[in-house]
């Protein structure tokens, strides 16, 4: 009896205290920026296709829509942060600066993953799309 209160009085203090940690702030999920040094997240939101009649496959289609429109937001979002303002004559160089860095970007956040995924009535999705991996803020700037 004393060995389960005292597991779980020291589970509540483990969750209760590491809210931060784990992505939230103020009891609420992240769903935009950096976490942590390591972590970043974006959303994204998602149309079904409307020709579609079964409500598994517009799940499905919903779902890949908001990923893909998530990883498209976390790839500019990142850009942004480093060339918010650029000035050069030689804008062929900056240019190719530019699409060598989104592409690099690009490869980064295809590694991510979903970590929730929600659907309305009509079958709309929205996620939130997680980067983690070590040092990323600093590989990415």
């Amino acid at each position: 009896m004393k060995l389960s209160l005292l597991f779980s009085i020291t589970l509540i203090f483990i969750v209760s205290c590491g809210s931060t940690k784990w992505g939230y702030k103020n009891n609420k999920l992240i769903e935009k920026g950096w976490v942590d040094d390591h972590t970043f997240r974006c959303f994204g939101l998602g149309l079904p296709n409307k020709n579609s009649t079964y409500n598994n496959i517009k799940k499905a289609q919903a779902k890949q829509s908001a990923i893909l429109d998530s990883q498209y937001r976390c790839v500019n979002y990142i850009h942004n942060i480093k060339y918010v303002f650029c000035q050069s004559t030689d804008c062929s160089r900056i240019s190719h600066e530019i699409i060598k860095h989104k592409m690099k970007i690009g490869h980064i956040v295809k590694t991510g993953m979903v970590i929730k995924a929600t659907f309305d009535k009509k079958n709309n999705c929205k996620v939130i799309y997680q980067i983690k991996q070590k040092g990323l803020k600093k590989k990415i700037q």
